[in-house]
């Protein structure tokens, strides 16, 4: 995929399909367009630090980086997008380690439906 002039508004980054295409068809469903990952490491070689919008990454992915490992890849790379953590089970030190690498937000998967467009209008509205 060329990625060179498409900047959509969502990299949407998960190694569980029907959590990756029901929160893809949300966004879709509300005008958002949305690039899917099946991976962190995916995410990393289709894209650079050129691109614009917002990240959701899983936390936890069965292989390769998870998304603490992501965000410090990104930030290594100088990548300028805010990221939102999703997970279907965080611990403290966990939602403490997200925030201090660099995490805009974290989000219970449960909560996806109900508090996700909201984050992404204000991460998307902070970094312009």
């Amino acid at each position: 995929m060329n990625m060179d002039n498409l900047f959509p508004d969502i990299f949407l980054i998960d190694d569980d399909d029907a959590i990756r295409n029901s929160t893809s068809a949300l966004l879709n469903s509300q005008g958002i367009s949305v690039i899917q990952f099946n991976s962190a490491e995916d995410f990393l070689s289709r894209t650079d630090n050129t691109i614009r919008g917002c990240v959701i990454s899983d936390f936890h992915m069965k292989e390769g980086l998870n998304g603490i490992d992501l965000l410090k890849r990104m930030q290594m790379s100088d990548y300028q997008l805010p990221v939102i953590i999703i997970s279907g089970s965080l611990t403290e030190p966990d939602k403490v380690e997200a925030i201090a690498s660099g995490a805009y937000a974290i989000l219970e998967k449960i909560d996806l439906p109900q508090c996700l467009l909201k984050l992404i209008n204000a991460a998307l509205n902070e970094t312009g």
